[in-house]
């Protein structure tokens, strides 16, 4: 029986191992510096499977003032008629899963829009032209 409880917790000590190197690896591929752009109107960070934009408006901004269209392929973001970001993605996204909110008060007002990635890969850019 002394094999078997030290079998056991050979087996044991294995799987606890391999969980730890997956979790390390896991970590390592998180912490890897995504491209991320900034530019006078907004600025745009990525993960594995989103993009997000946001954008600085004024105070008292309501939804009524925001107009956001997202395509497969492209994108357009007007706040109280200002186009804000216009043009063709750098990807393809999946339109039913992103979505964008307004949040904060005052000077931290802004608008956050979600994207959706349709593939995992790493967007060198927003737009194409960028």
């Amino acid at each position: 029986q002394a094999n078997s409880n030290a079998s056991t917790m050979n087996l044991k000590n294995m799987l606890m191992q391999q969980q730890v190197q997956a979790a390390a690896q896991a970590a390592g591929r998180k912490k890897k510096k995504l491209p991320e752009g900034s530019h006078d109107k907004y600025k745009w960070t990525q993960s594995e499977d989103e993009v997000e934009i946001v954008v600085p408006i004024p105070p008292g901004c309501s939804s009524k003032d925001v107009v956001v269209k997202m395509k497969s392929k492209t994108i357009s973001v007007e706040v109280k008629g200002e186009v804000i970001l216009e043009g063709s993605l750098s990807n393809v996204i999946h339109t039913d899963g992103s979505t964008w909110s307004l949040s904060g008060d005052g000077s931290e007002r802004a608008l956050s829009v979600m994207l959706e990635k349709a593939r995992e890969v790493t967007w060198s850019s927003l737009l194409k032209d960028d």
